[in-house]
């Protein structure tokens, strides 16, 4: 409580202040590290609206080239699973803000906090979501690079569909294209719980990989309940990113998933998958396959199907009617006898 009242004393804005003559702000959402956010309504069409400003005192040169360049990649990414962006602009005083779609949702930090370790398929359900969506900016030569928890948006179930997933915050992106690239790119940037280790190491390029780490980081965690890297100095995680392996899944994960985790996290980048949507396959894939061996374990253990009666034979009754010998008189005739049964005995009684 004590935070969150600091940060709204420290807030830019105030409820009923107004930006670009048509956003009248309701309400403080949060803070993060580049900015903060706040629910708005329009002045004109009533429709509701996130609006994400820079901090006060992130109005560097480089903070700002940062924050417009989320406006630019965000704004150009048509996805499902992306936050849309409506407007970008500035205040009177020159601060840079950001208009976007208003979403009703959970950041998935919570929901990993109030529920996990979470059921398999709901883990798959948010990482096919997060990899389509990281799928198209690797396609436009993007990547996100600070994928974690509290860039996913989790929007709850409806009676028609399952929880959708949205990915937001692309201040720290490494963008390919020259006219969006900035110097320095090789710095740490991001959270470290989720970094690739070449981005951990700040050397040579970070590539799509190092977002397919950070999912299968953020999926460990949604598995577990825990991080895969965790300690309680940044250095401490650094180091475990880089040389050491996550504590196993639990059993129940199943062993081919697991291994299709590791894989994605493996600590050479060349090593993962070709790519995340290859990564998100591979986990349904193994969890149906490590489905099989128990589906196959328990056949073995019950009982055969029953076949019914051919409609010629007649039923055993109805054999010593016709002519068999009920076992007793077949004893008393000596057909055969207890201690040959097996063999001699009629096929019926075998």
């Amino acid at each position: 409580m004590a935070q969150g009242a600091e940060a709204r004393r420290s807030s830019a804005l105030m409820p009923g202040d107004t930006l670009g003559g048509a956003y009248r702000i309701v309400r403080f959402i949060g803070s993060g590290s580049m900015g903060q956010v706040y629910e708005a309504v329009h002045t004109r069409f009533g429709g509701r609206f996130a609006i994400k400003i820079l901090h006060p005192h992130r109005t560097d040169t480089r903070a700002i080239a940062r924050f417009r360049r989320e406006a630019q990649i965000a704004s150009t990414m048509q996805h499902a699973n992306i936050v849309g962006i409506v407007s970008f602009d500035n205040t009177d005083t020159g601060v840079p803000y950001l208009v976007m779609e208003h979403v009703a949702g959970h950041e998935l930090t919570q929901i990993i906090a109030d529920d996990g370790p979470m059921p398999i398929d709901r883990v798959l359900n948010i990482v096919d979501q997060i990899a389509s969506a990281l799928s198209l900016l690797h396609r436009h030569g993007i990547v996100h690079r600070d994928l974690k928890p509290q860039n996913i948006l989790v929007l709850p179930a409806q009676p028609q569909n399952p929880e959708q997933v949205k990915l937001v915050d692309f201040g720290i992106s490494k963008v390919q294209l020259a006219s969006l690239s900035l110097t320095g790119d090789r710095a740490i940037l991001g959270t470290p719980h989720y970094m690739a280790p070449e981005q951990a190491r700040s050397s040579g390029d970070v590539g799509p990989a190092a977002d397919q780490f950070a999912l299968a980081a953020v999926a460990y965690e949604m598995l577990t309940g825990r991080k895969a890297f965790d300690g309680d100095r940044v250095e401490t995680v650094v180091y475990r990113i880089i040389h050491e392996d996550p504590p196993p899944l639990r059993a129940a994960c199943g062993p081919l998933l697991a291994a299709a985790l590791r894989r994605a996290l493996a600590k050479n980048e060349m090593m993962r998958f070709p790519s995340i949507q290859e990564f998100a396959s591979a986990l349904r894939v193994a969890l149906l396959r490590d489905a099989q061996p128990v589906a196959a374990t328990l056949e073995q253990h019950l009982p055969p199907p029953s076949r019914p009666s051919k409609p010629s034979e007649p039923s055993s009754a109805g054999r010593w009617r016709r002519g068999w010998p009920a076992p007793n008189r077949a004893l008393a005739a000596g057909l055969w006898s207890p201690a040959d049964r097996s063999s001699r005995r009629p096929a019926m009684y075998r």
